[in-house]
């Protein structure tokens, strides 16, 4: 009998139908309503027995792909739906989050991951014991931990541990086009946090008895997170910090504990790659052990190869070599087990001697990667693993009609120029195919581009793969017996490490190396990946021709509708954004006529993680904004001030505001350094105190004034005499006072007549020796604005602000728990509502 499926007769089935898969858990993901499981499950199985019934009858034929194509795609949706997250966290775990201090039973399911302060590692908890019933929960905990009593520490993924945890909730930063962070977290089976200051306070329990094999592995894996450990102390102490930081990145997967400067110079030269343990590294690992068997087995056994091919030989061992390179670098960070499955499909074929079509290889490891975790379709590094591969398999063949050996017969590969040139070159049109491919995709997600990573990778790829990586990995296999044995090769990898680093400080230091593009559309990306396999394809010229035009006019003809359909509620009207910046303070101010100002940029005081640049940039890249007319500082404080370092960096920048006050008077502010670089103009207190007129609007900056500075200033507190701006537009009005206590609160506005229509972004964050009674009192505002981080150390803001506002029946909006507020007026009256929020606005 001829089954149906014998007439399949389109090119590279397993390709599409797994491109299917791929649509339909995107279509889950996108999906705005949600499908219940029932429901999902019933479809599906209603469509595999049509596909069955297809399949073994005589009498209907599927030459036809719709319906395998559509079995998948409902496939795919299905195992997005049993992926979901629940969000923001599983059920049973939502009464002990924010709560008091819990004890709590659970399973240590990561290895330890170690940074330059603190040690991190996930713990999915299992029960929560309260006044001695325990209760099941569920969900992933990120433990912090402060330190531990001893290295190698007695915590290995597996173990039953009881703790006493006070949980944390995850949290955004809530701005429009915003990572989520929460999202993400969740994907990976992450639903809280926790911190704890010793390891003292978590206890080992006896798990439950494992029989044989389990129990086997356990240990093994017990052992080999030891080791690990260990090699990460004879690495730290037998090389320089830096050096040491990057082995352990590069060779035990330690990558945390290189510090931010180096990060940015991968960054910057385009081969944070290299340190990412990946399919690269896998790859050169299997194939050096693949050739070495191969001739051992040829010099040495050449009798064994009568019975057996020594390609099938050869496989195991280089399979066996791989994996314990990925054992030894956690092998549950997720690129490091989805290269050991493309490695183990691209082996298994060359094991069976099926010549494996590349782009059927790259589904199949898909496919395998989706079915076990649907949620690693959204993750960056999937995505660019497999663009990267593509790239390799499609548009690198493209560039060998370009390569020296078509120049001239001297670099033919069987002569000593062409051999000593082709790793180079190889590197060359490998690190340009990829790039091509992979840029679009880098500057979607990072909003920027290294230029430098073109001449880069073609200089350290080979560095990397030939003198860097080898004697590390060796150092690590003679460790394992013998610390001073190991110890040369350490060395020697280090030292050509060190040359590295100093070639990736060149290559990051050159003025073009990295540039800011700022936000890129989805329209963009597909319009760019659908032109570039129009071009790979098959077809003839023309038609390719005639496919880009269709995509030049359809992307021109969209780009134009959007430029030329403004949004109504955005004419002759002031819009102002409160961003969610964490614990600090930065509002948007968009004028009626299209110029923007932006006050403060908020900012972290240890300066671990960088506002301006992860937070308002993207969310001014993602409004379509990348010129500011006026940059604010109210005062010289890291929380107003740190996020715009990167603002007057890399946007155009009209002007900025600022009082000049510092608390070293004799040095300029720090942002004033900044503008003066980029010829930005620096107008202070003298130039700005009074009254301006901008888009119809009057700005007024209301304190401090020269008088005040000169008599009453004590010059410490600058707070006082932070900058403070009142903006009125017709009968609205909003006062951004920056951090005054009551005292200038009471001076200023004792006695005055509010306007009709304010809406106050609190003083000092909502802080109760800045809000007292009498602020509302003398303002009367419509909406008061909490500009404050989530679960911040000072309370803010304060229960009496909060109190103050309920009594009089003003509402209140915060940042920490509804995000970036937006807030439009058009002269009359106020609408105001969280900007995740559009549809819902509360009008006053």
């Amino acid at each position: 009998m001829r089954h149906s499926v014998l007439y399949f007769r389109w090119p590279r089935p397993f390709s599409w139908l797994v491109i299917a898969f791929v649509t339909g858990i995107a279509a889950e993901h996108c999906c705005p309503w949600a499908v219940p499981m029932v429901w999902a499950t019933a479809g599906v199985f209603l469509l595999l027995a049509l596909f069955l019934l297809g399949l073994f009858s005589q009498s209907i034929s599927w030459r036809s792909p719709v319906v395998p194509l559509v079995v998948f795609c409902a496939l795919g949706f299905l195992a997005g739906r049993l992926a979901r997250p629940d969000l923001p966290a599983p059920p049973s775990l939502e009464p002990f989050i924010d709560s008091s201090q819990t004890l709590f039973l659970g399973e240590v399911s990561s290895p330890l991951d170690f940074y330059p302060d603190k040690i991190r590692l996930s713990v999915q908890l299992h029960a929560a014991v309260v006044e001695g019933r325990s209760i099941p929960v569920a969900g992933g905990v990120l433990l912090t931990l402060g330190k531990t009593r001893s290295v190698p520490t007695e915590w290995f993924p597996g173990d039953m541990v009881a703790l006493r945890l006070s949980l944390k909730r995850l949290h955004n930063f809530n701005n429009p086009g915003g990572y989520d962070y929460v999202r993400s977290q969740a994907e990976r089976g992450i639903n809280a946090r926790a911190y704890v200051a010793d390891d003292r306070f978590m206890v080992k329990l006896a798990g439950a008895s494992t029989s044989y094999p389990w129990s086997v592995l356990q240990k093994a894996r017990s052992g080999l997170e030891r080791f690990r450990q260990r090699a990460l102390l004879w690495i730290q102490g037998n090389l320089p910090p830096d050096v040491a930081a990057f082995y352990a990145g590069l060779l035990l997967g330690y990558q945390n504990l290189l510090s931010d400067s180096w990060r940015e110079d991968l960054n910057r030269a385009g081969v944070t790659h290299l340190l990412s343990i990946s399919g690269l590294h896998m790859g050169l690992v299997a194939l050096l052990v693949f050739w070495i068997v191969k001739r051992l087995l040829r010099m040495l056994c050449p009798f064994v190869l009568r019975r057996i091919d020594d390609q099938r030989i050869a496989v195991w061992p280089a399979l066996l070599a791989a994996a314990t390179y990925a054992l030894i670098a956690g092998f549950s960070v997720p690129p490091i087990w989805r290269s050991m499955v493309m490695l183990t499909i691209c082996f298994g074929a060359a094991y069976w001697y099926i010549a494996a079509d590349p782009f059927s290889v790259l589904a199949a490891s898909a496919l395998v990667i989706l079915l076990a975790d649907p949620n690693s379709l959204w993750q960056i590094s999937f995505q660019l693993t497999f663009v990267c591969m593509f790239a390799i398999f499609s548009l690198y063949p493209k560039l060998e009609r370009f390569h020296l050996t078509s120049v001239h017969p001297a670099f033919t590969r069987n002569k000593l120029p062409g051999k000593l040139i082709a790793p180079f070159e190889e590197a060359f049109w490998l690190s340009i195919a990829v790039n091509i491919m992979v840029l679009p995709l880098t500057a979607y997600y990072f909003q920027g581009i290294s230029l430098a990573g073109f001449l880069a990778n073609i200089v350290l790829v080979p560095l990397t793969g030939f003198f860097v990586l080898p004697p590390g990995l060796a150092s690590l296999g003679i460790f394992a017996f013998s610390d001073k044995l190991a110890l040369p090769l350490l060395k020697l990898g280090g030292f050509f490490l060190e040359v590295f680093q100093a070639l990736l400080k060149w290559f990051s230091h050159l003025s073009w190396s990295y540039f800011w593009v700022g936000s890129v559309s989805v329209l963009f990306l597909v319009l760019f990946y659908a032109g570039l396999t129009l071009l790979l394809c098959p077809w003839r010229w023309r038609s390719k021709a005639v496919g880009i035009t269709v995509l030049v006019f359809f992307g021109s003809t969209i780009s134009v509708i959007q430029q030329a359909l403004p949004r109504s509620d955005e004419l002759g009207t002031l819009r102002v954004m409160a961003l969610d910046v964490g614990q600090g303070s930065s509002t948007l101010v968009q004028f009626p006529g299209g110029k923007t100002m932006l006050v403060d940029g908020g900012g972290f005081y240890n300066e671990a993680f960088d506002i301006g640049r992860a937070v308002l940039a993207p969310f001014l890249w993602y409004s379509g904004i990348r010129k500011l007319d006026y940059v604010v500082l109210s005062h010289d404080h890291p929380d107003h001030r740190n996020g715009l370092r990167f603002v007057l960096s890399h946007f155009d920048v009209g002007c900025l505001w600022e009082s000049g006050l510092t608390e070293n008077s004799q040095v300029p502010s720090e942002l004033a350094i900044i503008a003066a670089k980029r010829k930005i103009p620096v107008k202070q207190l003298g130039e700005i105190f009074g009254r301006h007129t901008i888009d119809g609007c009057e700005v007024r900056v209301i304190h401090p004034a020269p008088s005040y500075v000169q008599t009453k200033w004590d010059g410490r507190n600058l707070n006082n005499v932070s900058l403070m701006l009142q903006i009125n537009f017709g009968r609205t009005a909003l006062i951004l006072p920056g951090d005054i206590d009551q005292s200038i609160g009471l001076a200023l506005f004792q006695g005055q007549t509010p306007p009709e229509q304010l809406l106050l972004v609190s003083p000092h964050h909502g802080s109760a020796q800045s809000n007292p009674p009498f602020l509302f009192e003398y303002l009367h505002p419509q909406t008061v604005i909490f500009s404050c981080g989530y679960d911040n150390l000072f309370g803010f803001p304060s229960a009496t602000a909060l109190a103050e506002c309920a009594k009089r029946g003003i509402p209140a909006f915060r940042t920490d728990f509804q995000g970036a507020i937006q807030a439009t007026s058009d002269g009359l009256r106020w609408d105001i509502r969280p900007a995740e929020d559009r549809d819902k606005p509360i009008k006053q």
